[in-house]
């Protein structure tokens, strides 16, 4: 079965199912736009893994499925943050939110998250990946220090990927074997989803097979503010095409 096409698929409240279209054409954006940094499909599945657990596979999601207001985000680097303002947001659930949103995810125009007062971008999902691929809060422990460089381009089994992303990324409360069995098995089902074609081997993982280009993305209001957003990406389409 072909795997389906490359599209951010985001709604209001709570995530998705990993056998939901949705979720898997999700998959395959996020696919697409990393692997155009560099990223190899082992590590995608090793973060993904992680995402289902998360957020869910939904880019808009707040943790706890409240989406608060903009106002209460503006005053996230406040002393006094409020209760609201501290909730994850996101695919990999920054936390608290502003982390990602005042970071990189609003400084595109046409991008930022689903507030309660404000509508969001689908294509905030692809301003989130490219902020993770970019960002320095990958930190490499004793169980698994790799560091983000060799992450990116690891061929390593998805599994022992998506416990490094745990452990060196997420860092959630729960950190113990059970959680990292779990996001383990999640990355070998997306590895198994993703490239069906050439099954997993233990020891020896075999490359995975060509991503799909990312698709371009709407031309307003891109064309008429000229972002950088869109001249980080164009290499990479052309060499996709």
């Amino acid at each position: 079965m072909p795997i389906p096409e490359a599209k951010w698929n985001c709604k209001r409240l709570y995530g998705y199912s990993r056998t939901d279209l949705e979720a898997q054409q999700n998959a395959v954006m996020c696919w697409a736009v990393l692997a155009a940094e560099g990223w190899t499909l082992n590590a995608v599945c090793g973060l993904w893994g992680n995402v289902e657990a998360e957020s869910g596979f939904n880019p808009w999601r707040w943790q706890g499925d409240y989406a608060v207001g903009e106002a209460a985000i503006l005053r996230s680097d406040s002393p006094l943050i409020d209760v609201q303002s501290a909730h994850a947001y996101g695919l990999c659930q920054w936390d608290p939110a502003g982390k990602y949103i005042h970071g990189g995810g609003n400084e595109y125009p046409g991008f930022g998250p689903n507030y309660s007062d404000r509508q969001g971008s689908l294509y905030d999902g692809t301003a989130q990946l490219l902020f993770l691929n970019s960002e320095a809060d990958y930190i490499p422990t004793g169980s698994y220090p790799i560091s983000y460089y060799d992450y990116k381009h690891s061929i390593a089994d998805p599994r022992e990927l998506g416990k490094a992303w745990l452990l060196n990324f997420e860092r959630p409360y729960d950190q113990g074997e059970g959680a990292q069995n779990l996001r383990a098995s999640n990355a070998l089902w997306w590895w198994n989803f993703l490239s069906p074609e050439t099954p997993i081997s233990p020891s020896d993982p075999i490359e995975p097979i060509a991503p799909p280009a990312p698709p371009p993305l709407p031309p307003q209001p891109w064309e008429a503010k000229k972002s950088k957003f869109i001249f980080y990406l164009k290499p990479y389409w052309k060499r996709g095409l």
